[in-house]
This record gives C-alpha cells, sequence and structure tokens, in this order.
C-alpha cells in the first residue's frame, strides 16, 4: 500500500495521515464482516463475491451472485413482489448507491460496470402509485458499462452486449448491442442503427 494515499509525506500530515490509514482499515473490516454474514443469506453466491457495508438486500432467497461480483456501499437491491429474481454474472461491478429493483425479474450479465447511482426498475405501477406492482423482465447483457446516475425504466426489456449507457442518461426502450445511448429520453448516439433515425424513446 502507498503511503501517499493516505500522507502527504509532510510530519505534520502524519496524524491527519494515521486518521485517514485507520478509517480505512475499519471499513475495509466491515466490509469483510458484512460479506462474510450476507452471503450466506442468498440463493447463491461465487467465490470472491464482495458485498460492502451498508448494502441493503431484500428477498435475499431470490438473488443469486457470480464470481467475484463487488456491490459498493449504500446499493440496495430489492422487490416489490415476493417472486422476482436477481441473477448478476461473473466478475460484475456495482459501485455505491445503486438501486436494483428486481420485481420483474432482473438478469444482469458478466463483467459489467454500473457506475455510482444508477437506478435500475423493473415493474410499474400505472397511475396509481399503490396499486399492485406490475412486473417487467429485464435482461442487461455481458460487457455493458451504464454511467453514473443513469436510470433504467420498467420497459427497457433488454440492454444488448457490450452497450454503454451515458452517465445521466434515461433509458426508456431496449438497446442494441455495441450501441452508445445517452439523453434524456435515450437516443442511440454511436453504433447500431435504427429506421427511425436512432430514437429509443
Amino acid at each position: 500500500m502507498k503511503a501517499n494515499r493516505f500522507w502527504n509525506g509532510r510530519p505534520a500530515g502524519l496524524m491527519g495521515a494515521a486518521l485517514e490509514f485507520g478509517a480505512a482499515a475499519w471499513g475495509a473490516l466491515q466490509d469483510r464482516v458484512s460479506t462474510w454474514l450476507r452471503v450466506r443469506n442468498l440463493a447463491r453466491a461465487g467465490p470472491g463475491v464482495v458485498l460492502q457495508a451498508g448494502v441493503v438486500i431484500r428477498n435475499p432467497a431470490r438473488v443469486q451472485l457470480g464470481a467475484r461480483v463487488h456491490i459498493g456501499r449504500g446499493c440496495a437491491l430489492s422487490s416489490e413482489r415476493h417472486d422476482g429474481t436477481l441473477r448478476i454474472g461473473d466478475e460484475t461491478w456495482i459501485d455505491r448507491g445503486c438501486h436494483v429493483d428486481f420485481s420483474g425479474d432482473l438478469e444482469i450479465g458478466r463483467t459489467c460496470t454500473l457506475s455510482a447511482d444508477v437506478r435500475i426498475y423493473t415493474h410499474d405501477h400505472g397511475y396509481d402509485p399503490r396499486s399492485e406492482p406490475e412486473a417487467r423482465r429485464l435482461r442487461i447483457g455481458n460487457r455493458v458499462w451504464i454511467g453514473a446516475g443513469a436510470s433504467i425504466l420498467q420497459n427497457v426489456g433488454e440492454i444488448g452486449d457490450g452497450a454503454l449507457i451515458a452517465a445521466g442518461a434515461v433509458v426508456t426502450k431496449p438497446v442494441p448491442a455495441g450501441a452508445l445511448v445517452g439523453g434524456n429520453p435515450a437516443r442511440v448516439l454511436v453504433g447500431a442503427e435504427r429506421s427511425d433515425g436512432g430514437a429509443l424513446a
């Protein structure tokens, strides 16, 4: 571990460095305990899974994680239905503060990246927020990168392999494999062409 990660190299900074190092060590210990406790409560978890402190998992018996999946601090994995399932492939990274709804069944492929504060929804309530949730399935392919703050709404259905979702995008329709999409509502910016001029909204 490099000292400059915690210390500015000046004697006056030693106390601050000690505080930063202590906080990092305490956080790492919390993450190890959090992972050890939570993986035993899931339907399945592969080797090398990390569930950082502060992760919230609802309906854990319906959650399956592949090998070396990382779920960051403050993430919430939840379903508003008892029969929703979540499957996440090997080596997928979900950064801090993401909300992942699997009410309608959600599959996230291998080696995907969800940057900080991504929102994924797989259900709808129509015009009545207190009505029973209407489930919508969603499949996210392999090697998909979803940028920070993006929202994937309930009618998307599928995001193809290798797609890139720009930061802050609001995705409302299926995303072709290999496409770069962005905007609100999201449109194809680079990649797969569509007969309607690229609109995904």
